[in-house]
């Protein structure tokens, strides 16, 4: 089994870029309008809390374990590596919904008209690449790009403020529609994208080089994609209006197309796609890597790089059989890909949890 590993901050950069794709530019609980930034809050504050008591215990006791190791720890052999193959089978699944999220977008912003086999090949082979150096690779990558996101955002709200574009009276009024709606919303939030899909993590975390202070930095990440997530909802509310954003696909694009700044800076959504796919590409990766190492894992074997040809080959020939269009994607996403996330993000965490502090409390675990 490999030994690289990666630092605390490494870790953090990762999470970020892992919880802003690709909730940057999809608008986030845009059904409750103006109150879309109290839901984003609200699902943040259960994230935490999943972080912390549930993600945090499991790891606690098990850091030398990666998430397939600890499965059949606690549920058998047998049972556990059941539960393995089928958790290998869900994130083969959110790397496919991401993959088609990356190639819709740049179908829709950079390369119109391109065909899909030529985004989707190209993708694959960055992925290929980037998942066969390691996860030290990966978590580098991660660093040099996190520096050019947040100056790409921070440089984004600054344009928006001069531009002359700002409407505060569209946060008005608050809950109009009472506090229940904004509580509805927030569920697909922590369950999927952007404060859920979090259980590759358990696997990441065993890659750390000091295994204190992997909660703390965790939940540092948390409140800081918090942070710019709140501020992106609110930019998007108070420069577009709730109609708008709730009816467009990217209302982050939207709103970065109007910056206008002396005439002189402006039409940077091209620059915003880049920007925001780095994450969604390394979100992607991480999902690869936990996959593979999944796969390695379940049946014992020494490398986890033979399988990242098969599974590469599985997910782009999935592309072709599912979702038709732009819209039965986006409809799923919405309303699918939370229900089929709530055993494999909730349900089955929580009881591994259970059965962490059964054992704990009732036999001698190493630590």
């Amino acid at each position: 089994m490999t030994q690289t590993k990666i630092s605390r901050f490494q870790l953090y950069v990762l999470m970020i870029h892992f919880m802003l794709s690709p909730s940057s530019i999809m608008g986030l609980a845009c059904k409750v309008k103006q109150d879309a930034w109290m839901s984003v809050l609200i699902a943040s504050a259960i994230g935490i809390l999943n972080i912390i008591f549930i993600y945090g215990t499991i790891y606690k006791y098990n850091h030398k374990l990666t998430f397939i190791k600890i499965l059949e720890k606690y549920f058998g052999i047998i049972f556990g590596k059941i539960i393995a193959i089928i958790y290998i089978i869900y994130f083969m699944f959110i790397s496919l919904l991401i993959l088609r999220h990356i190639y819709e977008v740049l179908i829709m912003y950079l390369l119109p008209g391109t065909p899909k086999i030529i985004i989707i090949s190209i993708c694959v082979l960055l992925i290929i690449y980037s998942v066969n150096k390691g996860i030290e690779s990966i978590a580098r990558a991660g660093e040099i790009y996190f520096f050019a996101t947040m100056f790409a955002y921070i440089s984004f709200i600054f344009f928006l403020l001069f531009s002359n574009i700002i409407n505060f009276n569209n946060l008005f009024p608050i809950l109009d529609n009472g506090f229940k709606p904004v509580v509805k919303a927030s569920i697909p939030l922590f369950i999927a994208f952007p404060f859920g899909e979090l259980v590759p993590f358990l696997t990441i975390f065993h890659y750390l080089n000091k295994s204190k202070g992997t909660v703390k930095t965790s939940v540092l990440a948390m409140l800081s994609i918090t942070f710019i997530l709140t501020i992106l909802t609110i930019l998007t509310i108070i420069t577009l209006g709730a109609y708008i954003i709730n009816n467009s696909p990217y209302p982050t694009m939207k709103m970065i197309r109007l910056i206008n700044v002396g005439h002189f800076i402006q039409r940077l959504d091209s620059l915003a796609v880049m920007i925001f796919l780095t994450s969604s590409f390394i979100k992607l990766m991480i999902f690869f890597f936990v996959t593979t190492t999944g796969l390695r894992d379940i049946f014992n074997t020494k490398s986890y790089q033979k399988y990242i040809i098969p599974t590469s080959f599985i997910i782009v020939i999935s592309t072709y059989f599912i979702f038709s269009n732009y819209t039965s994607y986006v409809d799923f996403t919405n309303k699918l890909e939370p229900v089929i996330s709530f055993p494999f993000e909730i349900l089955i965490p929580f009881i591994l949890f259970i059965f962490v502090l059964y054992n704990k409390f009732t036999t001698k675990v190493p630590e």
